[in-house]
């Protein structure tokens, strides 16, 4: 049938899913899994474009001392695969 103005809404329903065959994405994937993998790939970008020590974090090494250059010092990042 042909629409006589532009569609306003789109809606979809599942009637039944079928066991996933090869490389396919899941639909409801974990979003903390998720973002970890895009972090990770960030990472490796950042790396590949501006050396192994592009990505540093922040480590608490002594918050109590009264010298502030010593309560933090920043240690390369190692992305959540465990690469660096």
């Amino acid at each position: 049938a042909a629409l006589t103005a532009p569609a306003a809404a789109l809606a979809l329903r599942a009637i039944e899913l079928a066991p996933a065959a090869g490389a396919q994405p899941a639909l409801a994937g974990d979003p903390g899994e998720r973002r970890r993998e895009r972090l990770g790939e960030a990472v490796r970008q950042a790396r590949a474009a501006a050396g192994s020590d592009a990505v540093l974090r922040v480590l608490e090494v002594e918050p109590g001392s009264r010298v502030p250059e010593r309560w933090t010092a920043l240690v390369p990042y190692n992305d959540p695969a465990g690469k660096r």
